[in-house]
């Protein structure tokens, strides 16, 4: 029994894949994003404002949207941001919507 379980981790380990730093590219998020899955649709939204809402905004923030900003812009932003620049998506998509987002709603210094 010992073995056979032994073997089974062993597999189990091969199949994972290599680790990788990122969990989530952009190539992954484009995907999503532009899949017409609706539960696709829905992780990329959940994804996107995610990442949106962990962002420091404010005057020394990296992001300043202003109040009337709704979570259909920010997705909009960042989808259109991965199509125009379809040789940045192997990056952690993260950081990605990050830039794009901090490009769209700059804070004023």
């Amino acid at each position: 029994m010992r073995v056979r379980a032994s073997v089974l981790m062993i597999v189990a380990a091969m199949i994972a894949g290599p680790a990788r730093a990122e969990f989530v590219t952009g190539n992954d998020l484009y995907t999503k994003c532009v899949s017409n899955a609706p539960e696709d649709k829905f992780w990329c939204l959940g994804f996107v404002t995610g990442v949106f809402d962990t962002l420091p905004t404010g005057p020394k923030g990296l992001v300043c949207p202003g109040p009337n900003v709704t979570a259909g812009q920010v997705h909009g932003v960042v989808v259109k941001n991965l199509q125009e620049h379809p040789t940045m998506r192997n990056l952690p998509a993260a950081f990605l919507v990050g830039t794009a987002l901090g490009v769209a709603f700059p804070c004023k210094r």
